[in-house]
């Protein structure tokens, strides 16, 4: 049996979950924060991989009936799709970032909803990116190739610890950011 697909899919995952991990290890403000907007871009990026579910069935079943062309037809249009659904749901975000925090989390510090905000401003900018990374996933998947989707998932998963954890608290010569350490090492694994 296979374990590529679930293990990658773990993996994925400990990208979001690693962020909190260390940012709670250095405040409990900025740990709020990423109750937010951490959050907040876990569940757009969960519910985004359901329309990617969508390409790996249609690549899967053209690839079963011997249609390659139909394979990557279907995948071309599902990669455009994503990168459009990435920019259109990280506009929409940007754009009512605060007020949208706010209405939200009303109860939520200033500090925590700025934390957030700036995590959200890092990382929502990479959301096409992301949402390609989910669609070719699942393309590469559904074409029967469930390693490479594996192994781009463990290397972003280990960048990502090292980039948050130097840049979160000011290791290796880089500056102290916090939150937004955080946030650029979850972006740069996007």
């Amino acid at each position: 049996s296979d374990f590529s697909v679930p293990l990658s899919d773990a993996m994925i995952t400990t990208v979001f979950f690693t962020g909190r991990v260390l940012v709670g290890q250095h405040s409990s403000t900025g740990l709020a924060s990423l109750h937010i907007s951490g959050t907040l871009t876990w569940t757009l990026y969960s519910l985004f991989t359901a329309f990617a579910a969508g390409t790996l069935a249609v690549v899967a079943r053209s690839i079963g009936a011997g249609d390659r062309a139909a394979a990557a037809r279907a995948t071309r249009g599902a990669l455009v799709f994503a990168f459009v659904m990435g920019f259109v749901i990280a506009g929409i975000f940007l754009v009512a970032n605060g007020a949208f925090l706010r209405l939200l989390f009303p109860r939520a510090e200033d500090e925590v909803l700025r934390d957030a905000g700036a995590y959200l401003h890092i990382v929502l900018p990479f959301f096409p990116l992301a949402f390609v990374e989910a669609t070719a996933a699942a393309a590469l998947q559904g074409s029967g190739d469930t390693r490479t989707p594996l192994y781009v998932a463990g290397l972003g998963s280990i960048a990502n610890l090292a980039l948050s954890a130097a840049l979160i608290f000011g290791k290796l010569g880089f500056p102290e950011m916090g939150v937004k350490g955080a946030a650029v090492g979850t972006a740069a694994t996007m």
